[in-house]
């Protein structure tokens, strides 16, 4: 009985070649990647989730590929795939902002729309500090 080839698998299989080598995608370049994402992609992510309630999301991940690539470009440079794979991923760990609900939860606590309905007044200690500290 012949063999029996699936057109389709064998096609998926050669998208993408199997490296023969590593390359190391953590260098300089990525690390200025993670300092322009921690410098400004962060900060105007949470001024942006603070003041419209919505986050830029992977946006933010795009526009540093994006830009380091044309940067390089123009530097005469070719990115590497490692290096972009580096960039990508560091800049979504870094746009996750673990801490912008804490950011939110107190920003939410001295609006004037909660103290208004009087809400403020009657969130626990523990969702965000009070209004005026007892001492």
């Amino acid at each position: 009985m012949p063999e029996r080839i699936d057109k389709e698998l064998e096609e998926f299989r050669r998208v993408m070649e199997v490296p023969s080598t590593f390359e190391d995608g953590f260098n300089w370049l990525s690390f200025l990647g993670a300092l322009f994402v921690a410098l400004l992609m962060v900060p105007g992510a949470i001024y942006m989730g603070l003041l419209a309630g919505v986050g830029i999301g992977p946006a933010a991940q795009w526009v540093t590929v994006i830009l380091f690539i044309e940067v390089a470009r123009r530097a005469h440079r070719n990115l590497s795939r490692p290096e972009i794979f580096v960039l990508f991923f560091m800049a979504g760990a870094a746009m996750g902002v673990p801490f912008t609900g804490l950011l939110w939860n107190q920003f939410f606590i001295h609006s004037e729309a909660a103290s208004a309905a009087g809400i403020a007044q009657g969130l626990p200690r523990w969702f965000a500090p009070p209004l005026e500290l007892k001492e």
